[in-house]
């Protein structure tokens, strides 16, 4: 199969699975299950392309085992957390600002709800794509397994970060103060890093990146987990959270000693802002 087949199967696969949420959402009155189904969509992917693949051999195996193995995981995590909690509080105000100002937000919601995320979501499987493309005697060689143990470092890092924050969530759920004053947690990873999820995130993406240049035209993989890599730390992941984590009085003088997303040891507040 040739690389545009892969391209446009994967494209099916992510633009099919998008506009069917988009629909349910408007069935439920949640748009929240665009977060709920984005970690599955590159497992649906990888394990789509991964059939259609005519002769796989171990680089095949690995280049879709490793998206798959992180959808199951981030996919458990995200609905144990989120199901039945409700609409999240960023697509109801969206909808509220969008009526108020007398648009229509089945058109609205369509472009920048579901269009955006489809496209993003396309975007970040381009390594997929052309590594489930490549040739049948393809191998996985040293940067191929480089890539792999990156992925790993990331895949562990996200999933003890996830850990302790929904542990020290249920330490504190009891918790109905004023929302100013709501604990933080600064320890464990967190004491390193603002987002120590966010950045084992990239780094699986990039590792997976790397196992793609194996492949023919393996460099528009990289595209893919820049895409990922700038959207945590400037879109959707470190700046949206930062937004609002802001107006707890406590994070100021978190931000002036932890890192932002790489980590670091923690720094004195002499010695300046961390980025």
């Amino acid at each position: 199969m040739s690389l545009s087949f892969f391209a446009i199967l994967a494209a099916v696969v992510v633009f099919g699975l998008f506009l069917s949420v988009w629909l349910i959402t408007f069935l439920v009155d949640d748009a929240s299950l665009f977060d709920l189904i984005w970690g599955g969509t590159f497992g649906l992917v990888a394990a789509t392309l991964y059939a259609a693949v005519l002769d796989p051999g171990p680089y095949h195996a690995l280049i879709a085992a490793l998206p798959i193995l992180w959808a199951i995981r981030y996919t458990v995590y995200l609905w144990s957390r989120n199901l039945g909690r409700g609409e999240d509080d960023r697509y109801t105000v969206f909808r509220q600002q969008t009526e108020a100002a007398g648009r229509s937000w089945v058109a609205v919601s369509f472009v920048m709800v579901m269009g955006f995320q489809a496209v993003s979501a396309y975007v970040v499987s381009l390594p997929l794509i052309v590594g489930l493309a490549a040739p049948a005697d393809t191998v996985a060689g040293p940067l191929a397994i480089a890539g792999a143990a990156l992925w790993l470092a990331g895949f562990t890092l996200e999933t003890v970060a996830d850990w302790q924050l929904a542990r020290f969530k249920r330490r504190h759920a009891a918790y109905d103060g004023p929302y100013e004053d709501k604990p933080l947690l600064t320890s464990g990873l967190w004491r390193y890093s603002r987002h120590p999820n966010y950045f084992g995130n990239a780094c699986m993406w990039w590792g997976i990146a790397l196992v793609a240049l194996a492949a023919p035209y393996g460099w528009i993989g990289l595209i893919g987990a820049a895409y990922m890599n700038l959207a945590l730390v400037y879109a959707t992941g470190k700046a949206n959270n930062e937004k609002k984590m802001s107006r707890r009085r406590a994070y100021a003088d978190y931000v002036r000693h932890t890192s932002g997303f790489v980590p670091l040891p923690p720094r004195d507040a002499a010695d300046g802002r961390n980025p």
